[in-house]
């Protein structure tokens, strides 16, 4: 069955509201499409969907240069989130100080 963000929403999970019932109406319709069982579908839509709320809801950072300086606050060392990010630790105490230019 094609979903559409009210109709999954309304119908499989409440809470979900916005881009991220949009996406999980598009993967579970993609899904059914390809021939997954609707049950299934629905089930990794909405974990999809509810992971994809927590990301975008304000509880976590949305750029690197937040996390990092989210990390740096909750007393990681810079060599660990360098380490964390695959960047030195100049680099990572330069961005978490003034982000990254």
């Amino acid at each position: 069955m094609p979903w559409d963000a009210k109709s999954f929403a309304s119908k499989h999970n409440h809470k979900l509201k916005g881009a991220a019932a949009s996406k999980a109406a598009s993967q579970a319709t993609a899904m059914v499409r390809s021939g997954v069982p609707e049950g299934i579908a629905i089930a990794t839509a909405n974990k999809t969907g509810d992971r994809m709320q927590k990301r975008t809801n304000g509880s976590s950072p949305q750029s690197r240069e937040e996390h990092m300086s989210r990390m740096r606050t909750q007393g990681a060392t810079h060599a660990s989130i360098g380490k964390a990010f695959g960047v030195s630790k100049s680099t990572a105490h330069r961005i978490a100080k003034r982000g990254y230019k």
